[in-house]
């Protein structure tokens, strides 16, 4: 047993609080002449001789208490004892703070007597009215009284029960810049509560009421674990908690005990706790989280799963963001354009690509891409737009070459323009990455991301431009079926002006006018004051600080794993559209593009939708590129610059380390189950979808 260390106060001690720590303990009260004591003791130990010896820091500090308040009720050191809370009551409380200069003495391992100097006044970091703060709908019309007050395990959440059979937790969340008190639960009962006890083990409480019933309550989840009346006709004084929490007891008024064996089962599992936002110790809005463990005994589990949902769904978001049009746009290349004997080399060179490890393609995420992608994220954002950009080009370029020249260099076709488009977008991204980051983004893209520094109407801008450039395509098509401009197209090309420059000038005006609209939005959204590095409900922030390892490599690396499969079953299905309907329909003067977009491609759309979802189940249930290409950090937010943590991943990091049999074990168990649950009603949809696509199909 460690030797006491005494204390000498001056005045008679009405209330008292400990707080241990590694170094030593805190013990703080209240003289009844509104004056606070505190006494820090720290443990040092001689390396040398092992000698052990205890420093006992002193402080004595006024409390500015109003005059005829009175003595209060209770009393709590809040977390390590740099804050004080007195309650009265009524419901009147003040939050101190106990970060005074102090004086040091120590010998023998006595509290040397408190000094009669003058004392210096506390500072108020907090006061009010605990019934004031409570929600609108829960206010009593009466004045209710305090009749018990526990602070939990931590020392971060005090529980308080009054007259009117309310039992409320209340916690320090932070609202902008201040900590405040926050209502986060309350249970409500037909009796005035008598007596609180909490566990030692977990956010568990037994609450005893004046009618001789007792309920055993879980703050978090605020499940009712058990309820039982204790004494028919007694009101209970006080209750207790067995050690292990395996045993409830109460104490008659009159004296009398009664025990019942507690089996309390999950009571950190609830349908609320798992799918609705909780309003979780330390924050100040309901939040959906999910951490499962941490390395203290007072730390309060949050098994949330949509944050892992969520992540799921961005996962397969941004894969099939890049997966699902290169596959589907290469199938339709090469089974209607490309010459047969390239395409014989070119499948199988695709088809390979699936051959290819999953954790192979996370390593080099980890390893190579994520810190090459990190260095020049300028350039990668541009080279997803100059890169397309000159494939379009340069296939409107190619239209304008003499018909000989175009007819004699039909089978070289795909090397030249990729010889041509694939330098000329990595070049321009290049020497453009530098000069957009210059222009855009104030010289520091990361510093944009962070909110440091600008406006968001360039992040807008990069944002809506592919919209722009789907929109200015379909307006720009609309515009030219107006008869008049269409007989003016017409015109143009009986004056030699080949078709090919006049699809070419339609996509210079499809650009412009993109362009145009995407400026001018971004304007108007920023002129508003929407930026997307605020955070929205539901989505979060859509742009937000640079991670290493981000939605973007992920969305490479997934989205290079699931273009095989689909650019199999698509070309499989185009190549399966009978040769008959693809020469009834040139033979009506139909071009090859228009008889793959109206007559291949509806027919073979069942196909094309059912290689979309097979893309989709192999991106959802992908574990190990999302384990090493993210930072598996469970947070939601759409920002393709930082991670997410999916339920896949989290199953295999978190299931070899939870004790079998816990709720930990039981949740990762029902994340399983809610992942094959997902898959199974987004399949039973597309298969709904494509039978619907195969009989319109059969009606061509």
């Amino acid at each position: 047993m460690e030797k006491p260390i005494k204390g000498y106060f001056r005045e008679p001690v009405v209330l008292i609080d400990r707080v241990d720590r590694p170094s030593g303990p805190i013990v703080a009260g209240y003289y009844a002449n509104e004056v606070l004591f505190l006494r820090s003791v720290t443990k040092k130990t001689n390396l040398l001789t092992g000698e052990e010896t205890l420093e006992v820091e002193e402080k004595d500090i006024k409390v500015p208490v109003d005059s005829g308040k009175g003595i209060p009720h209770h009393f709590f050191l809040l977390g390590s004892g740099d804050m004080a809370f007195l309650l009265w009551k009524d419901g009147n409380f003040l939050r101190l703070d106990l970060n005074l200069p102090v004086a040091t003495g120590m010998q023998g391992g006595e509290v040397a007597p408190a000094s009669p100097a003058h004392l210096e006044e506390a500072k108020i970091l907090e006061k009010g009215n605990l019934f004031s703060l409570l929600p609108a709908s829960k206010k009593d019309q009466h004045q209710a009284q305090i009749t018990s007050a526990v602070i939990l395990l931590g020392r971060g959440t005090i529980v308080t029960g009054d007259t009117v059979g309310r039992v409320c937790s209340w916690h320090l969340g932070r609202t902008g810049e201040t900590l405040t008190l926050i209502n986060s639960h309350l249970f409500q009962h037909h009796s005035e509560v008598t007596s609180i006890v909490p566990s030692t083990r977990k956010r568990l409480l037994a609450i005893g009421y004046k009618d001789g019933s007792s309920r055993v309550v879980y703050l978090t989840s605020e499940r009712v674990l058990a309820e039982v009346k204790v004494f028919p006709n007694e009101p209970i004084e006080r209750v207790l908690l067995a050690p292990k929490d395996d045993g409830l007891g109460g104490w008659g008024e009159n004296g009398t005990f009664a025990f019942y064996t507690l089996k309390e089962g999950q009571p950190e599992f609830s349908l609320k706790a798992l799918f609705t936002p909780i309003l979780y110790e330390g924050n100040a809005e309901k939040e959906h989280v999910w951490q499962s463990s941490s390395g203290t005994d007072s730390f309060e589990p949050k098994f949330g799963l949509i944050p892992l949902i969520f992540g799921t769904l961005k996962a397969t978001f941004y894969s099939l963001l890049f997966g699902v049009p290169i596959a589907l746009l290469a199938a339709i290349y090469t089974s209607e354009f490309l010459h047969p004997d390239l395409r014989a080399r070119i499948k199988p060179l695709i088809e390979m690509m699936a051959s290819l490890p999953s954790v192979v393609l996370g390593f080099l995420a980890a390893l190579v891409i994520a810190p090459y992608v990190e260095n020049r994220v300028p350039t990668i954002i541009l080279s997803l737009y100059c890169v397309p950009f000159t494939f379009f080009l340069s296939g409107y370029v190619v239209q304008l070459f003499p018909k000989r020249w175009f007819v004699l260099s039909s089978r070289f076709q795909f090397y030249i323009l990729l010889a041509i488009s694939l330098p000329t977008g990595i070049v321009l991204s290049i020497a453009g990455g530098p000069l957009l980051e210059r222009v855009l983004f104030y010289g520091d893209l990361k510093s944009w991301l962070d909110g440091q520094k600008g406006q968001g109407s360039p992040g807008w801008f990069l944002l809506l431009l592919p919209i722009a450039v789907l929109a200015g395509g379909l307006v720009i098509h609309r515009v030219t079926q107006i008869p008049w401009i269409r007989t003016w197209i017409e015109s143009l090309e009986k004056r030699k002006l080949s078709p090919a420059a006049v699809d070419s000038l339609k996509m210079v005006a499809s650009g412009l006018f993109s362009v145009v609209v995407a400026i001018g939005v971004s304007l108007t959204l920023d002129r508003i004051g929407v930026d997307p590095r605020n955070s929205f409900p539901l989505v979060g922030r859509l742009l937000g600080t640079y991670v290493q390892r981000n939605s973007l490599v992920v969305g490479f690396l997934m989205g290079f794993a699931i273009i095989p499969i689909i650019y199999t079953i698509a070309d499989d299905a185009l190549k399966s559209v009978p040769n008959s309907l693809r020469a009834g329909a040139l033979s009506l003067g139909a071009t090859p593009w228009q008889t793959t977009v109206r007559v291949v491609i509806p027919t073979a759309m069942s196909g094309l939708f059912s290689a979309v979802m097979i893309g989709f189940g192999r991106a959802v249930g992908e574990t190990m590129i999302v384990l090493m290409a993210t930072g598996n950090t469970p947070i939601m937010e759409w920002n393709p610059f930082n991670g997410f943590r999916t339920l896949s991943a989290n199953i295999a990091v978190e299931l070899p380390e939870a004790v079998v049999g816990s709720t930990h074990y039981r949740i990762l168990f029902l994340a399983a189950l809610t992942l094959f649950i997902i898959t199974f009603l987004v399949n039973t949809i597309a298969e709904i979808q494509r039978m619907r696509f195969r009989t319109r199909s059969y009606q061509l």
